[in-house]
């Protein structure tokens, strides 16, 4: 037959295809839009783990800090008044938190 007279339309270029080859590729779209939804939702899982344990590794380090530091008090508070702006960034607050028990820093400024 000639291309000419061949009867075609613009949405399937004169190919024609049986209803069970059109629902066979509906449901390989389908499974392939599943396959990849699952997909991401693994990576967005990996990254809320990945996230998650950084944040632990984070608080377990600045709590070993804590642990670490040697503190020494200071009893003659006037002498702040005098300290240049270099010793004023060494001076930390430290204060006890109620609920944990924990020493935390605190902000200098900050009321009790």
């Amino acid at each position: 037959q000639r291309s000419s007279s061949l009867k075609r339309n613009k949405w399937n270029n004169g190919s024609t295809s049986t209803f069970e080859e059109r629902q066979a590729k509906k449901r390989r779209l389908a499974d392939i839009k599943q396959l990849e939804k699952d997909m991401k939702e693994e990576k967005r899982q990996a990254k809320i783990e990945e996230r998650k344990r950084r944040e632990e590794n984070l608080a377990r380090k600045a709590a070993n800090e804590m642990k670490n530091t040697v503190l020494q008090t200071m009893t003659k508070t006037h002498k702040i008044k005098t300290m240049n702006k270099k010793q004023l960034r060494q001076i930390k607050k430290t204060a006890i938190n109620a609920q944990t028990g924990n020493l935390e820093l605190v902000s200098p400024w900050k009321k009790n």
